[in-house]
This record gives C-alpha cells, structure tokens and sequence, in this order.
C-alpha cells in the first residue's frame, strides 16, 4: 500500500486527519485517515522483510511546535481561500525563485496614538492556519511571524538545525508608521530574499486621513489631525526604496 501522506489532497481544514488536544501533547492522528500504516509512521513490509518510516511523525512535532507559538490565535481557520493558497505555495515551491502573494486585510488597523495597551491575539489566523497546512498537508517547513509582537523569540526550533522554512508569512499587527515595526518588517525581507525563500504577507490598508478641523477646536485636535493625515500614507510607502525593491523579489505585489 502506497503512503496516503505523499497523496494527501489539500483541504479547507489545515488540520485534517488530524485532533488537536489540550495539555501540550503531540496531535492525535487518525488512524482512518492513513490506513497505511495507522497513523503510527512507520509500517511493516512483508515482502521485504523490513520497517519502512515517512515522515508523519516530523510532521507532527513541527506541527506541534508551531501550535506552541506564544502569539498563537486560539482557533484554527477552515475557508476555501486557503485551498487556493496552498495550490499556489505548492507550484511556487517547485519553481527555482519562488515568490508569495500580497494580501491586504478588510480594514486599517485601529488608531489610537496615546494607547499603549498591547494588541489582543485575535480568534483566527489565515497566515498561522496557513502555515500550519503548509507543515501538514504540504510537508514543508513553515514560520509565522505576527508583525509588531516580539517574534524573535518565537523562532522555529528546526532553524537551530540549520533547515531554511519554505514558506514565510507574516501578518501585521502594529502601524507601518511606528519605527519598530518598519524596522522589523525590513529585517525579515532582508532575510527571505538572502535565503530566496517566498513572503507572504497580510497587511492592513492605510487608514483614511482625518476630516477637517473645525475653527472652534482646540490646538491638541489640530495636532491630532496632523498627525492623522501623516499616518494615513499607503502601507508600503513607509518602507524605503530598498526594503521596496527586495520585497518584490520574494513576493508578488499587485
């Protein structure tokens, strides 16, 4: 009987086969799902007189890993549009200069500039529910990075074993227009083209500039307008020249 892992057909949920638990163990496969061998990874061969291995249980612990990721959203998305995703990371990672896709968010980010509450995890996640497919049902290393969030200590335990991801997401959490951000998202674009790996982005559209002020307002209200309509630049325009010119390299941007 032929693996059913090198077969698996792509689907809307990136955890099919496939039952998350609590508690920090290793997924619980579905023996259903890979009549093969059980869901155990490994399965005796008569004929040959010999045990033969895939690779569901590397699957599995990188699976895991990502699960354990401290920005990790609580849910796992299951849509159409991460169907097509995947079809297109598959083609692209059998290309010799593969580029990911520039996807923009519903709305800009919320605008609050005296607020230093940190962000909230949301629910969802396509880019982690992407990733997390992209470990499973595609079988290629993948990291996301939530843009804004101190991601440099969430980095993927394989990449100590000097293994390049195939697949690079990151969303974006924090405004273009705050320094570290920018600085970030430069670093990571830096990296993905030195390594040729593909970038895949979700950002937030610019938000709209701020009406106008009215004459009775008061000077902090102008101020406030100032800076709104500073902040409203187009997303990408924050990035310099360079940062601009690389990132086309690894990512379609339309």
């Amino acid at each position: 009987m032929s693996c059913c892992l090198s077969s698996m057909t792509l689907s809307s949920d990136p955890l099919c086969g496939i039952q998350v638990e609590a508690g920090g163990e290793l997924p619980q496969v579905d023996p259903a799902y890979f009549p093969c061998c059980e869901g155990k990874g490994w399965s005796y061969c008569h004929e040959s007189d010999a045990v033969r291995y895939c690779a569901l249980q590397e699957r599995l612990a990188k699976l895991q890993h990502l699960l354990e990721h401290p920005y990790a959203p609580s849910n796992i998305a299951k849509n159409d549009t991460l169907v097509s995703l995947l079809s297109f990371a598959r083609e692209q990672h059998a290309t010799t200069s593969p580029r990911g896709k520039l996807l923009w968010k519903a709305s800009p980010l919320a605008v609050h500039p005296t607020s230093k509450a940190r962000s909230k995890t949301p629910a969802t996640s396509l880019g982690f529910s992407f990733a997390a497919a992209c470990i499973w049902q595609l079988g290629i290393s993948a990291m996301w990075i939530p843009l804004g969030e101190n991601w440099g200590e969430a980095l993927p335990l394989w990449l100590t074993q000097q293994e390049i991801p195939a697949v690079c997401w990151v969303e974006q959490r924090k405004p273009m227009w705050q320094r570290q951000t920018r600085e970030d998202f430069a670093a990571v674009v830096r990296w993905c083209d030195a390594a040729a790996i593909p970038l895949w982005m979700e950002l937030h559209p610019a938000p709209s500039a701020p009406s106008a002020v009215l004459p009775l307002r008061r000077r902090s209200a102008a101020v406030d307008q100032i800076l709104g309509q500073a902040k409203s630049r187009p997303t990408l325009e924050w990035l310099d020249a360079h940062t601009r010119s690389r990132l086309e390299m690894v990512t379609f941007v339309s």
